[in-house]
């Protein structure tokens, strides 16, 4: 049985100059989220919105973070 290739959701590059550019705007919407998130009530739509964003966000880092 040939195994299926798994679609990554993934940042396009073609938007930033660099890597680091990259991590720089994903630590600014990581710190912007967060304290957002302090702020709302956790049955909220935007609260459930952000908190989606910062999963995305922490996924998109923790590669680059891991060096």
């Amino acid at each position: 049985m040939a195994k299926r290739a798994v679609a990554k959701k993934g940042v396009s590059l073609n938007r930033y100059r660099s890597v680091w550019e990259m991590r720089s705007d994903g630590w600014i919407h990581l710190t912007d989220d967060l304290g957002r998130l302090l702020e709302l009530a956790p049955d909220s739509d935007e609260y459930t919105q952000r908190h989606a964003r910062v999963r995305e966000t922490l996924a998109t880092l923790t590669p680059i973070e891991s060096y």
